[in-house]
């Protein structure tokens, strides 16, 4: 579903206008307070949609308004019916009301002690085996509205990158490539698809009273290969390969080298993917205070890094 394209101009008319249109409220006066800053570098948090607490009466919600110029990006209809699936087995704050108009979600508000992690607050440990747990959780669950896959992801953005005029790195032809061939071994290989995330994020992950854990943001969730979403929520708290093979083994039981290959390779194209979109709306977006393109350059050095010192070729010949 597109995101309206005309429409109130500032984000707290937009917002104004979502919760109108949502019944939930009762009628009653709404209230809006900014819930989460727009923060590219280095956590990506909020920059896709713009959050607020909305108030009316007793009910309180925490409410998405995706921002126009991330509408290629978004598909807020999937969105929620992710939601609806991860919510139903406790894995995320359940969804409240939806706006079709502006694909504004509102979820339930947890309170007090609830936020966003940082990545060194995910340590190796109980709270980690607890993310991952919460993964595995969303990967046994019932399928989402939308398959998606990281390898036709990066085909969309490459293409859309194109139509618009993107302005690729130097080396970008060597990305593709590397996907390309990452893509084609595991296709030969084959894969599972499975409920997914989709998201790496740590500030995706809400941390609560007594190390509760729960999953939030749902944007880019799809029917999609597990390992890759083990492989993303990784890449920004272990670096180190003990540490990759400990959340491997915690999460199957066993620790596997093929496994490993698969996530290492995995946690490569997450850094493609996001450097790709951030490329993208860096030279799209009209807000120039995000830095997107930073965020885009981060991305792509790690990836860089990654495909100098891994073992690629091998990796891909042992799947």
């Amino acid at each position: 579903m597109a995101i309206e394209a005309t429409g109130p101009a500032s984000p707290r008319e937009r917002a104004e206008a979502a919760a109108r249109r949502m019944a939930c409220w009762g009628g009653g006066a709404i209230g809006l307070h900014p819930a989460a800053a727009t923060i590219a570098v280095p956590m990506f948090s909020a920059v896709d949609h713009d959050c607020w607490l909305v108030e009316a009466g007793e009910t309180q919600a925490f409410l998405k308004v995706p921002s126009p110029d991330m509408a290629p990006f978004l598909d807020p209809a999937a969105a929620h019916g992710a939601i609806e699936a991860a919510a139903a087995i406790g894995v995320t704050p359940a969804a409240i009301a939806y706006d079709e108009t502006s694909g504004a979600i509102a979820l339930t508000w947890l309170g007090e002690g609830w936020r966003g992690a940082y990545m060194d607050e995910l340590p190796r440990g109980p709270r980690r085996e607890a993310l991952i747990g919460l993964k595995k959780r969303l990967h046994d669950g019932r399928p989402f509205p939308r398959h998606r896959t990281i390898f036709s992801h990066l085909q969309e953005l490459t293409a859309l990158g194109d139509r618009l005029g993107t302005i690729w790195p130097d080396d970008h032809r060597t990305f593709v490539d590397y996907a390309d061939r990452i893509a084609a071994a595991f296709a030969a290989s084959g894969y599972e698809l499975r409920p997914c995330h989709g998201d790496g994020h740590s500030s995706n992950v809400l941390l609560g009273p007594n190390d509760a854990l729960l999953l939030v943001d749902f944007d880019f969730a799809a029917n999609n290969d597990p390992l890759y979403d083990l492989a993303a929520a990784l890449l920004d708290i272990e670096p180190w390969d003990d540490g990759i093979e400990e959340a491997i083994e915690i999460y199957r039981g066993s620790f596997d080298r093929k496994l490993a290959n698969r996530v290492k390779l995995h946690m490569i194209l997450d850094d493609m993917l996001w450097a790709r979109l951030a490329l993208i709306a860096a030279q799209s977006s009209p807000r120039r205070h995000v830095e997107f393109l930073k965020y885009g350059e981060f991305r792509l050095l790690r990836c860089r890094y990654h495909l100098r010192t891994w073992p690629v070729d091998e990796m891909l010949r042992r799947l």
